[in-house]
């Protein structure tokens, strides 16, 4: 049985492995379903964020307020954070046409699916994982 302290004397000696360097041009980070009721608060933290200096907000064109307005009032912030916006309609593929929007990406949030009322839960996990694997795809391809 070991020493109960041993972790915190470990924690005290440093970290074993080196932390990773930020990049010297920042993040560039990508938050898909930005313009949705979770997605704009995340989207206005990440721009807020010092290390973040590229944001991408996606979502689809038939959400209440356009991404292009979210992206809009958060490239106001008087920050280093450059802020574009994306939008396809829903017909159209992510796989086929997020190419700007993901590449060179170091983290995607994905902030997707809609709860509908009624539905079973299966139900909901088709509908919604399958908004979930079209973004897992396009990150794949462009990522």
């Amino acid at each position: 049985m070991g020493n109960c302290l041993e972790g915190i004397q470990a924690a005290l000696q440093g970290p074993q492995q080196p932390v990773p360097k930020t990049p010297k041009q920042g993040f560039k980070v990508c938050i898909v379903g930005g313009a949705g009721s979770l997605g704009q608060p995340l989207c206005m933290l990440a721009a807020l964020d010092p290390l973040v200096w590229e944001l991408a907000v996606y979502d689809r064109t038939i959400t209440l307020v356009p991404a292009e307005a979210i992206g809009c009032d958060l490239d106001h912030i008087e920050r280093k954070c450059r802020v574009k916006a994306y939008s396809l309609p829903s017909i159209e593929k992510e796989v086929d046409h997020l190419d700007e929007c993901l590449s060179g990406c170091h983290l995607v949030l994905a902030c997707v699916g809609i709860p509908i009322q009624g539905k079973s839960k299966s139900d909901l996990v088709k509908y919604n994982g399958s908004m979930v694997k079209s973004i897992v795809e396009a990150c794949a391809k462009f990522c």
